[in-house]
């Protein structure tokens, strides 16, 4: 995109965690930085986890986070959402419309929002997960729900991978290897962590590792359990 094009542009992260949105927040607040609006379409929530030089103006739009009981395997609480979030889709291709026209919107950029694409404007799409991986039960499965995924991919016109090709990469199977659109383009890894200073950077006691896990609660407290025991030592 070229500076003088200044399009006001959509950014739509999806609801599950915190994951989607603080990664294209690295995206919305670099477009910021080069002059464009941006508009997040996303929960009045997520004004919390937006950096305010992010963006121009936050649209509170309905969508329904992933809910993890804690009891059951993760594919199973899943499934049993997926009329909410078919709910979600169709809230968000009747509402797309009007956005586009209220904000006079040049340019989409969809973190795994599947309503968020449109004919008449310039649409991307940010996944990490071209294949989709389900449980070793159901993996005979995969081939055919990866091709759902691949034909949601299609109505897009282009598909970014927030990842690095080649053997050297954070995604393994999920992005690699696997049956992807022409337009597909790996544009690295995104952490909003890249515009700070880390603390320890010129301190005596260098940082001798880092450690990560993302996961909405209850899961994702049980996932960060063993980090703090290390942090012990």
């Amino acid at each position: 995109m070229e500076n003088n094009d200044k399009k006001n542009i959509l950014v739509c992260p999806l609801n599950w965690g915190k994951g989607h949105a603080t990664r294209v927040q690295v995206i919305a607040g670099e477009l910021v930085r080069r002059g464009y609006k941006v508009y997040i379409a996303a929960p009045h929530k997520y004004n919390k986890t937006f950096d305010r030089s992010a963006y121009t103006e936050l649209v509170n739009i309905w969508s329904p986070s992933i809910y993890y009981s804690g009891f059951f395997p993760l594919f199973i609480d899943v499934f049993f959402q997926l009329p909410v979030h078919f709910i979600a889709f169709i809230t968000d291709r009747l509402r797309l419309a009007g956005i586009l026209r209220r904000y006079s919107i040049g340019l989409i950029i969809s973190d795994n929002r599947f309503g968020f694409w449109s004919k008449r404007v310039y649409s991307i799409y940010i996944t990490h997960q071209l294949r989709v991986a389900l449980p070793r039960a159901f993996s005979f499965a995969g081939s055919f729900i990866s091709s759902i995924h691949r034909f949601i991919v299609s109505r897009y016109d282009e598909c970014w991978v927030p990842d690095l090709p080649g053997e050297d990469n954070l995604s393994g199977r999920l992005s690699h290897h696997c049956s992807q659109p022409s337009y597909t383009y790996y544009i690295g890894p995104l952490s909003r962590l890249f515009y700070h200073t880390p603390r320890w950077r010129g301190s005596p006691d260098p940082c001798r590792g880092i450690s990560s896990s993302s996961s909405p609660s209850p899961r994702g407290l049980k996932a960060q359990a063993p980090l703090f025991q290390i942090r012990a030592f």
